[in-house]
């Protein structure tokens, strides 16, 4: 039996992309297989179905999508370690190790004890082979003599699971660009918003749009520095919360999206944008090697305001260009997460 824990779902107001990549795996997975999801009591520090405790036995598995804490979680690097089922756990990212100056602290106490707790699995599944080689150097560093086996497995770019796959040959003609991610600074709003700054400056026509919600940390001043730009009169604006189809509206509408992010685990954010039909300009990120190719996603590299102001303009006022890289956009092989779900599948298959 795969067990599928929900812990961090439940309750919860806001979907992080974390969750919303849960979310998206265990469907596919439910497409697949019987999944039970379940909950981390911490009261009895064990794993509930409803009300009733979980009893694993050694046929089953037990599969971790999200992050977990000890902090959050007492005594559960204690239970995964003596579980009877076989255990995994999908690993995202080690931002808050590496980028402490930009991560929210709770996270950054958190998390080396997080990559030191997943050594207690059976198997890590990775998003990206950035991700596995952070573990696995993480694990190293330690000196760990047996640490689990690490295999990669890329994020699906059907996140929307109502949204088909845009392939069509009529481009938009407007001059929408979106940037989507929680307002922070690894997301790097502030470059974006001095390209437009730029380009509002030499008379380009654009609407770039902000698209997530606010870190209560470190994203008030990104925030305010979009109001200012507003009131400023050049063309930005930060959205508030969205349906999905109002997202949707906003991806039919726009020419094409921005990742100037400063880190990120895998190229979740390049692959919703292609999946919607739209090329990508991005700085240089290891996680995102796979689908930073070829003409539909441009790299910025080294990435200032004035670079990727360039690349904007280009897009928004060479039409043949840009028709290149929609075109190129909308033919390049995506993996779904079906192919995830699968995989995954494959891999927690016990080896007799």
């Amino acid at each position: 039996m795969l067990y599928y824990d929900v812990t961090n779902s439940i309750g919860s107001k806001t979907k992080s992309g974390l969750q919303r990549v849960a979310s998206a795996l265990r469907r596919a997975l439910e497409a697949e297989t019987t999944l039970i999801p379940i909950v981390w009591s911490t009261r009895r520090a064990r794993y509930e179905s409803g009300r009733d405790l979980v009893h694993f036995s050694t046929s089953d598995t037990l599969l971790i999508p999200d992050l977990f804490a000890e902090e959050d979680r007492p005594r559960f690097a204690n239970f995964i370690q003596s579980c009877p089922a076989r255990t995994a756990a999908i690993f995202h990212d080690a931002i808050p190790v590496r980028f402490p100056e930009f991560t929210w602290p709770h996270s950054v106490r958190k998390h080396p004890r997080y990559l030191k707790d997943l050594a207690h699995f059976d198997q890590i599944l990775a998003v990206s082979t950035q991700s596995k080689n952070e573990l696995v150097g993480f694990w190293q560093w330690l000196g760990l003599p047996t640490p689990p086996p690490v295999e990669v497995v890329p994020s699906g770019a059907d996140i929307h699971p109502d949204r088909p796959r845009v392939t069509g040959d009529q481009f938009p003609s407007g001059h929408q660009i979106l940037q989507t991610g929680i307002l922070e600074p690894r997301k790097n709003q502030t470059t974006s918003l001095a390209a437009a700054k730029i380009l509002h400056q030499q008379g380009v026509g654009f609407r770039l749009g902000f698209i997530g919600r606010v870190n209560p940390h470190y994203g008030k001043p990104i925030q305010q520095a979009i109001k200012q730009a507003t009131k400023a009169g050049i063309s930005v604006k930060h959205h508030g919360k969205l349906t999905d189809d109002e997202l949707a509206g906003l991806y039919r509408e726009a020419r094409f999206t921005l990742l100037p992010s400063l880190a990120e685990g895998n190229g979740l954010p390049v692959l919703e944008s292609l999946w919607q039909g739209l090329p990508v300009i991005c700085s240089k990120l290891p996680a995102a090697d796979d689908w930073a190719a070829g003409e539909a996603v441009r790299v910025v590299d080294p990435l200032t305001p004035e670079a990727l102001a360039t690349a904007m303009r280009e897009w928004l006022e060479n039409d043949a260009a840009y028709a290149k890289s929609v075109t190129a956009a909308r033919s390049m092989p995506l993996p779904t997460w079906h192919q995830s779900a699968q995989s995954i599948l494959s891999l927690l298959k016990p080896s007799n």
